[in-house]
């Protein structure tokens, strides 16, 4: 499926079960990250953002189920995915500012896939849904954004 720079889907429910993927990815980093961090504040913030993206794994399964059916007649097109990955892994010794950088990445690269996906769909009603993925990963983008500001740069 990669070869490296680009990700390529032959059907509908590849790129579903990519999204299932990355959304697990996610839920699971928050609820590491929510046990790690010693804010309560921002575990109430981890914890939520896991129940949202366990919402998005349902939604994009759903969705699957309900499009398992429609397969393009040639090969998808070549949405370069790899584009929209993080860039810097999680490790198990990184910091709760590293925490925030890489939780401001993963929103970013979900805004810039879903955005992707929304584009590349022929289905409006798969357009439509990943354009609201797109806001949700925004609004969540801005929140860990302005909690790093708060934390990091308190004189702002």
């Amino acid at each position: 499926m990669t070869d490296g720079k680009s990700l390529d889907f032959n059907n509908v429910d590849e790129v579903f079960d990519y999204a299932i993927g990355k959304e697990i990815e996610a839920r699971d980093f928050y609820l590491e990250w929510a046990g790690k961090i010693d804010k309560p504040a921002i575990q109430k913030v981890f914890t939520e953002f896991a129940a949202q993206e366990e919402g998005h794994i349902k939604l994009f399964t759903s969705m699957k189920e309900g499009h398992a059916e429609t397969r393009p007649e040639t090969k998808a097109v070549d949405l370069h995915l790899t584009d929209y990955l993080i860039e810097a892994e999680p490790t198990g010794n990184m910091g709760y500012r590293e925490a925030l950088r890489v939780a401001i990445q993963r929103e970013q690269a979900a805004m810039d896939l879903y955005n992707a996906f929304a584009k590349a769909t022929k289905s409006p009603e798969i357009a439509s849904t990943m354009e609201t993925l797109v806001a949700e990963e925004t609004k969540h983008k801005n929140r860990l954004e302005s909690i790093y500001d708060d934390d990091f740069y308190p004189e702002n």
